[in-house]
C-alpha cells in the first residue's frame, strides 16, 4: 500500500457488531458414502458479505443446502443469531 492509502479513512475496517450465522464442525456425507466436506467452522457477522466459491463438485451447493437445513448436515451444528438451527428456515 502507498502512504496515501494507509492514511485514507475509507480503507479502515468497519468493526462487525455481532455473529449472525455460525457453523461448528459442520460436515456432510452423501448416502453413497462420498464426503462432501468436513470440519467446517465459520462465523459470519452483521453487515458482512460472504462468497462461497470453488470448482464444480466441491460441495458449495451442498453447504448452502445444509446451512438452510434443506438437507441436515451429517455432523456439526449451525447457529442463527445464537440459536441452534434444527429445521429448515427461511431466515437464512
Amino acid at each position: 500500500m502507498s502512504k496515501q492509502e494507509t492514511n485514507d479513512s475509507s480503507f479502515k475496517t468497519k468493526p462487525f457488531s455481532r455473529v449472525v450465522l455460525e457453523c461448528r464442525n459442520l460436515g456432510y456425507v452423501f448416502p453413497n458414502g462420498k464426503v462432501a466436506y468436513q470440519n467446517i467452522n465459520l462465523k459470519t457477522f452483521q453487515d458482512e458479505l460472504v462468497a462461497v466459491v470453488g470448482p464444480t463438485g466441491t460441495g458449495k451447493s451442498t453447504l448452502l443446502r445444509n446451512l438452510s437445513y434443506l438437507i441436515p448436515p451429517t455432523t456439526g451444528k449451525i447457529f442463527l443469531e445464537g440459536k441452534e438451527v434444527r429445521h429448515p428456515s427461511s431466515s437464512i
